[in-house]
């Protein structure tokens, strides 16, 4: 079975592309196995962004909170301005 194959394009015209200029042609590179990441190593990645992105929920909710506290506050300051 063939490794994977890595495609690499210049783009000619435009703004700055996501492939990678080799050349002036494409050019199929193979991918060599030993260059992927282990899966030990994927899922400790995948651990750790999992516990980012739970921190980041974490402090949107908290964020959240805050804000409807604050805007509570300002209806009632304005109910009392208005009595």
């Amino acid at each position: 079975m063939d490794p994977p194959l890595l495609i690499l394009t210049r783009q000619t015209s435009g703004r700055s592309s996501n492939h990678i200029a080799l050349g002036d042609t494409t050019k199929e590179v193979p991918l060599k196995s030993s260059k992927l990441p282990s899966d030990g190593m994927m899922e400790e990645s995948i651990s750790q962004m999992t516990i980012m992105l739970s921190n980041i929920l974490e402090h949107h909710g908290h964020a959240n909170q805050r804000l409807a506290s604050l805007e509570e506050d300002l209806v009632t300051q304005e109910g009392r301005r208005r009595s």
